[in-house]
């Protein structure tokens, strides 16, 4: 399987959201070409994916979508001028919120910036050790005598990498304290990615598919502390309000031709870009015009991905500030939604059709290129 075909599968995969950081992160690292150890797992970068309901089959918001670590405004330093330019207006440094007060004890969490666009909201929550001399903060995910203290990341510090993270604390006199943070939203996944700063300040940045779609965002961060030595988790949350400042302009294509896929009993009706600030949503609608009466995404009509191909005929990577795609199935129709840089488009766009998990001689298995022409 492909990395990028697993970021389209792994929201509808349905696994629990205390393990699928690990398992999607074996995954992830393989593709790569990485060095892996399910006892040293990186665990600074990792996906959560929420209960899935409703209509929605799939959804891959991926991890490693947020390769910028700091300022909010390094995530985009892959994208164009004009992104920047836009990301730069967009970024909230005094985000309004109702600060908790249960983890005091141990931790103080806020959120210090935020980016809101029609299409993505991205979220960067501190968090500080109250007693930053009795404890070093960890991610919850993290197995201090296993993982490398590497692993967390530290900015501008001299750091012994040879150590694990409990051997680190030791060498410091200090405990390890868990903490954790994500956003309760209607994304059906969320990454989350973190890195800590010299002087031991925890950096979650949060990164989520805009479903709400309003003016005004109400959000909630949802805060976690493992009291050192027992295995209780203390648990509390910040309200806090994003407000959006960008419009979105939609863009219709239709196929060139009947929009059949070869292979297959789909047909695609429509593909609409939508271009926010930051980036463009791509949606390929298409329906199933086979005899099964209970149709689903999962067999071998529905287990199927559209690569958007530039015009020397590669794949156009997924938007590295963008989360990944997902697919969503209302009867025998369904939509497959995925992020992309924002960039000028041309009158005829071009597609390539390939199954989700069949291989042929030639690989993953593909049902031919189709091109879809700007709607008049």
């Amino acid at each position: 399987m492909e990395l990028r075909d697993y970021k389209h599968m792994y929201g509808r995969m349905g696994m629990p959201t205390d393990m699928d950081g690990r398992i999607r992160d074996t995954v992830l690292n393989q593709q790569e070409g990485k060095d892996f150890s399910m006892k040293r797992n990186n665990f600074k970068k990792k996906a959560v994916a929420a209960a899935l309901c409703g209509i929605v089959l799939a959804g891959g918001v991926s991890a490693y979508a947020a390769t910028g670590n700091g300022p909010l405004l390094s995530l985009f330093k892959n994208e164009s001028s004009e992104v920047k330019d836009h990301a730069a207006h967009l970024i909230d440094t005094e985000v309004v919120q109702e600060k908790g007060n249960k983890l005091l004890d141990y931790a103080a969490f806020e959120v210090t910036e935020a980016v809101c666009d029609k299409n993505q909201v991205i979220v960067q929550v501190e968090v500080k050790a109250a007693d930053a001399d009795k404890y070093l903060l960890i991610p919850q995910d993290c197995e201090p005598d296993l993982d490398p203290v590497s692993n967390l990341d530290i900015r501008n510090a001299k750091v012994n990498e040879q150590l694990t993270v409990a051997e680190y604390a030791k060498s410091l006199g200090k405990k390890c304290l868990r903490v954790s943070a994500s956003v309760d939203c209607q994304a059906d996944s969320q990454s989350i990615n973190n890195y800590m700063k010299a002087d031991g300040t925890m950096v979650y940045t949060i990164q989520f598919e805009n479903k709400e779609k309003g003016k005004k965002l109400n959000y909630v961060c949802d805060t976690a502390v493992s009291a050192p030595g027992s295995d209780n988790v203390l648990r509390d949350s910040l309200k806090f309000t994003l407000t959006d400042k960008t419009d979105v302009k939609t863009v219709k294509y239709i196929p060139a031709t009947d929009g059949k896929i070869a292979g297959t009993n789909l047909i695609v009706d429509e593909v609409t870009f939508e271009k926010s600030d930051l980036s463009m949503v791509c949606n390929v609608k298409y329906h199933y015009t086979g005899n099964k009466k209970n149709w689903e995404y999962t067999t071998i009509d529905g287990g199927i991905v559209f690569d958007l191909l530039d015009e020397n005929g590669n794949m156009v990577d997924l938007s590295d500030s963008g989360y990944g795609g997902e697919t969503s199935v209302d009867g025998n129709t369904a939509v497959q939604s995925s992020s992309f840089s924002l960039k000028d488009l041309p009158d005829i766009v071009t597609f390539n059709a390939k199954s989700l998990d069949e291989y042929d001689e030639n690989g993953k298995k593909s049902y031919g290129k189709f091109d879809v022409k700007l709607a008049k």
